[in-house]
């Protein structure tokens, strides 16, 4: 699968526009960028300046009033670039202002062919029960990078109309979760996330294959997911993903 430049671009807006309703509070729209921060999780990935479309010419302007959002809320300024980003020579010139990439995200695109079988029954979360249970499986896969605030933010979000948790069992139990977020015939895949005991039965594919045939059937155009790279990155192709691009977040050196 080959997708245009502007279908590409289009799920990097789609991407944030989901996200601003529900994990990212704050948005402050400059002439030709978008900067996005959440109170309670301090990571540049949840705190960045992005879809930068500036002129060369105004670059060094829009840059200062970046270094300013952030510094007012305690957080390293961060820059999140990806192909379609202007200046074309954006990555240099933050490296040239004391910024060192901080994150990397690599998308993956739903192909037109058929996703995977599922291999391990998904029910959707439909009750705190279950939510409670989803919680408690992202947590215990995160232990060691633990985020309260994103918790929260999870909690918030599941009687959300734009949104759909999932929930997959072993022997009953709950062993791993995902969600899909949706909104103008577009879907993102988030928050894949599988117990390290319960890895290798298919309850990856499986969550991916569920939110794959729910997009489809709502009828979503475009259906995208961003993750680090990796063996997870790698294994998106066997989940009836395509890839597309990557996006740097560069953050300003302390």
């Amino acid at each position: 699968m080959s997708l245009p430049a502007a279908e590409l671009a289009r799920a990097e807006r789609a991407h944030y526009r989901l996200h601003c309703a529900l994990y990212l509070p704050e948005r402050r729209d400059l002439a030709g960028v978008s900067l996005f921060a959440s109170p309670t999780i301090p990571d540049p990935e949840w705190n960045h300046a992005a879809l930068v479309d500036v002129d060369a010419a105004a670059w060094p302007a829009r840059l200062a009033e970046i270094r300013r959002f952030f510094e007012r809320r305690g957080r390293p300024a961060t820059v999140a670039v990806s192909p379609f980003s202007r200046p074309a020579d954006l990555a240099a010139r933050l490296a040239g202002a004391g910024f060192a990439p901080s994150f990397r995200h690599r998308w993956f695109f739903g192909r037109d062919d058929d996703a995977p079988e599922a291999s391990a029954a998904v029910e959707i979360v439909d009750g705190e029960e279950r939510m409670s249970a989803f919680v408690d499986v992202f947590e215990a896969v995160f232990a060691e990078d633990p985020e309260p605030g994103y918790a929260r933010a999870l909690w918030r979000s599941w009687r959300h109309a734009t949104v759909v948790h999932y929930l997959a069992r072993v022997d009953g139990r709950p062993a791993g979760v995902a969600s899909a977020l949706h909104a103008r015939g577009a879907c993102g895949l988030y928050n894949l996330a599988v117990l390290p005991s319960r890895r290798r039965r298919g309850l990856g594919t499986a969550l991916t294959a569920r939110r794959l045939a729910d997009a489809r059937r709502r009828g979503d155009r475009l259906v995208f997911l961003q993750t680090e790279p990796g063996a997870v990155a790698r294994r998106q192709r066997r989940n009836g993903l395509a890839p597309g691009f990557e996006t740097v977040g560069w953050t300003a050196l302390e």
